[in-house]
C-alpha cells in the first residue's frame, strides 16, 4: 500500500518525536443523506432514505492496520536554491518552538514527500464519537499540562466538562485546532488512528 500523507501541527509533531503522541482523531466525512451507527461493534454509514443501503466503515481514507503514513508539517528550505534535493536540508518549525518568527515558513499542506522526516505505521483504527475519548487516550493524543491549564482558564465555557482532566485538556486542544468546523460540542464521529513511529526504508 502506498504511504498516505497526514498533516500535524508543529506542537503535535514535537509530541510525536518525543514519543508522547501515539493517537490522532480525524472527523469522519459522512455522505449526503447518511448517518453513522455502531452495529455489534462495527461502524456503518446508513442511508436515511434507504436504510438497507449500508456502508461498512472498515476502510478509512488513512488506510488500515499495517499501512504507513508520512507526516506533513510546517517547513522551510534551508538554502538558497529553494528546492528539495539531496544537496540541501529542510528545516521544520517544530524544532524552533517560538524562535522562528522571521523564517519564511511553508504550509504543511504543500510539503512534498521528499521533505518529510517522519513515517508512522497504523497499529489500530476504529470509529467512535469524539467525546468518548478516555483519560488514557487523551494522554496518547499528546495532551499535556498546558492544555489542561488552558481548559481550566476557560472554565466559563466548560459546562459539564471535567476541565481539570486530560480529557478536558483534549477538549481545549481539539477546539483550538478544529473548533471552527467541528467544535467539541458537536461531538462528531471520528476515526481514531493509533500509530507507532517507524524508520523509513533506505
Amino acid at each position: 500500500m502506498k504511504p498516505r500523507p497526514i498533516i500535524f501541527s508543529s506542537e503535535m509533531v514535537r509530541a510525536i518525536l518525543a514519543d508522547k503522541k501515539t493517537q490522532t482523531r480525524r472527523v469522519v466525512k459522512a455522505y449526503p443523506n447518511c448517518h453513522i451507527e455502531i452495529v455489534e461493534g462495527v461502524a456503518e454509514m446508513v442511508n436515511t432514505e434507504s436504510p438497507e443501503a449500508r456502508i461498512f466503515l472498515n476502510h478509512s481514507p488513512y488506510g488500515v492496520v499495517g499501512d504507513r503514513l508520512w507526516v506533513r508539517e510546517t517547513w522551510a528550505f534551508d538554502d538558497i536554491t529553494q528546492k528539495v534535493s539531496s544537496e540541501n536540508s529542510t528545516i521544520f518549525k517544530a524544532d524552533f518552538l517560538d524562535n522562528a518568527k522571521d523564517q519564511r515558513w511553508r504550509s504543511a499542506m504543500f510539503m512534498p514527500r521528499a521533505a518529510s522526516r517522519i513515517d508512522l505505521e497504523i497499529t489500530s483504527i476504529r470509529v467512535e464519537r469524539l467525546q468518548d475519548i478516555s483519560e488514557a487516550d487523551a494522554i496518547a493524543e499528546g495532551v499535556n499540562g498546558d492544555h489542561v491549564y488552558g481548559a481550566v482558564k476557560t472554565i466559563e465555557n466548560a459546562k459539564d466538562m471535567p476541565y481539570s482532566s486530560y480529557v478536558g485538556g483534549y477538549w481545549y486542544l481539539w477546539d483550538l485546532i478544529n473548533g471552527k468546523k467541528h467544535p467539541w460540542d458537536s461531538n462528531p464521529w471520528v476515526w481514531v488512528i493509533e500509530f507507532k513511529r517507524v524508520e523509513r526504508p533506505l
